[in-house]
């Protein structure tokens, strides 16, 4: 966190307000993300979560910028399936998600995968060499996991409606070990 402050050094220099500028020397002398957060959350952008979604910055504190970063209080009131990942090397929010992992358990409309890396968003990977052998672009694993997991709920739904067309009383959807790996 601080290295990414630290990135944008000159375009925080270059910012007026006084608060402003305390707030990120507080932020730097910070021993813990949640010190650093605390400093930073008056200054941090956030979206009103009601109609119109309103733009605006400051959060309280650093506990009220992550209650409202969070999605746990949400997550029951998922209806459509949900592909959750989370990386057990994301030093900011692993610890937290292990903690709210029964919000997402009860809804069977979640799945989680936990990973052992990818760090916090770092879920990039070394593109396949094109066919003449250059790496162009970028490329992300979890693209491709949320491909596979897109195409795996279509192919449930498409031999789920295969079973209520030749058996209109089977409600149950059993998945096929084939659609079971896929996830």
């Amino acid at each position: 966190m601080k290295r990414s402050v630290l990135q944008n050094f000159h375009a925080i220099k270059a910012h007026n307000d006084p608060g402003f500028q305390h707030a990120m020397k507080k932020a730097m002398l910070a021993p813990t993300i949640g010190k650093l957060d605390d400093a930073a959350a008056p200054y941090l952008a956030r979206n009103d979560p009601y109609p119109p979604y309103t733009h605006r910055i400051g959060f309280k504190d650093g506990e009220e910028y992550w209650w409202d970063s969070s999605s746990h209080r949400y997550v029951a009131h998922v209806s459509v399936p949900l592909l959750k990942i989370s990386a057990q090397d994301d030093f900011l929010v692993f610890g937290q998600f292990r903690k709210k992992l029964n919000y997402c358990m009860e809804n069977p409309n979640v799945i989680v995968v936990k990973t052992k890396c990818g760090g916090h968003l770092g879920w990039q990977e070394s593109p396949p060499p094109s066919k003449n052998g250059d790496k162009k672009g970028s490329g992300s694993w979890s693209d491709v996991a949320v491909a596979d997991f897109i195409e795996a709920l279509l192919q449930v739904r498409d031999e789920d409606q295969k079973k209520k067309n030749g058996r209109m009383g089977d409600e149950s959807m059993k998945f096929s070990p084939a659609v079971l790996s896929r996830l």
